[in-house]
């Protein structure tokens, strides 16, 4: 599965992301990419002047309350940013399904993106 994502820091944590839920949750490319996302800050940014933010999240607003509230319950700090955040980065895919022979192809819409696979 050739895929990748600008987005700072927060790309590699999109990407693992989605192939969790593409691997372990068994969603369709598609529906891995379009899952709501968070990131942690804690760790030092990768960018000068290398901030970091100790117990902060980062949630898109398709997250439950309920999950929300679960999370400042166990000390995390939250900030909400908007349903779709080109801030959780823009994850695009192409994914071989060895069973049927199809390739599936995923479009962030965090971003202008198209997946076309012929």
């Amino acid at each position: 599965m050739p895929f990748g994502a600008p987005g700072g820091d927060s790309q590699v944590q999109a990407m693992l992301q989605v192939v969790l839920n593409a691997f372990h949750f068994g969603m369709d490319i598609q529906e891995a990419i379009d899952a709501p996302r968070f990131i942690t800050m804690s760790f030092p940014n990768s960018f000068a002047p290398y901030n970091h933010y100790p117990g902060l999240l980062g949630l898109e607003g398709r997250f439950s309350s309920s999950t929300h509230d679960e999370l400042i319950t166990l000390g995390h700090k939250i900030e909400e940013f908007p349903a779709y955040s080109r801030r959780l980065a823009a994850v695009e895919a192409v994914l071989y399904e060895p069973t049927s022979g199809f390739f599936r192809s995923g479009a962030d819409p965090r971003q202008p993106a198209y997946a076309i696979t012929l």
